[in-house]
């Protein structure tokens, strides 16, 4: 199975240096996917994963149109100048502030396309929802998309929040000795 490439060495790195021996995990939208990785890979250093509009999903098979999709969107950021900026504008809705926009698409612009371009096929052809079933620590995914509950199997929908199109998720562990606290 491909796995996901995340900073592994760098993000542990990074917590040892600020001395941090566990962390909350949180991964939004396309960080989602990273998020669930690292959690599932390093056991001991999650206390709690945290997903923010994002979901799991199987590897895409080569003929699907997801994959093709995502192979599209990965080449055309490769080779065109200024299509990643392009097309990730378009992820944003018509009432979203457009200072809040820029300033996400300037943070965005950071990654360097080689690395966009790479991070969006592990994306199509990582099955996140077999990393997610291997995931032990608690997991709150709150989306206002569909719940993932119908993905990983493990997760129960609780009271929506007062917009009618966002839910929040609890997905229960499997180790019976975690709980968030």
């Amino acid at each position: 199975m491909p796995q996901l490439r995340i900073p592994d060495v760098g993000v542990l790195n990074y917590g040892d240096a600020a001395g941090v021996e566990k962390a909350i995990v949180v991964g939004h939208a396309g960080g989602g996917g990273g998020a669930i990785a690292f959690a599932a890979r390093y056991p001991g250093r999650t206390v709690a994963l945290i997903g923010v509009d994002t979901s799991s999903t199987p590897a895409s098979p080569p003929d699907s149109d997801a994959y093709r999709w995502m192979k599209d969107f990965a080449d055309s950021i490769r080779d065109k100048p200024g299509e990643f900026e392009r097309r990730y504008r378009t992820f944003f809705g018509p009432r979203a502030d457009p200072a809040l926009v820029d300033a996400v698409v300037a943070s965005a612009l950071k990654t360097p396309i080689q690395v966009a371009s790479a991070e969006l096929m592990g994306l199509a052809t990582t099955d996140t929802v077999a990393l997610a079933r291997q995931v032990t620590a608690p997991v709150l995914w709150v989306t206002a998309g569909r719940s993932m509950s119908r993905r990983c199997g493990r997760c129960s929908p609780t009271s929506r929040p007062p917009s009618r199109s966002a839910r929040a998720t609890i997905c229960n562990s499997r180790s019976p000795t975690s709980s968030m606290r």
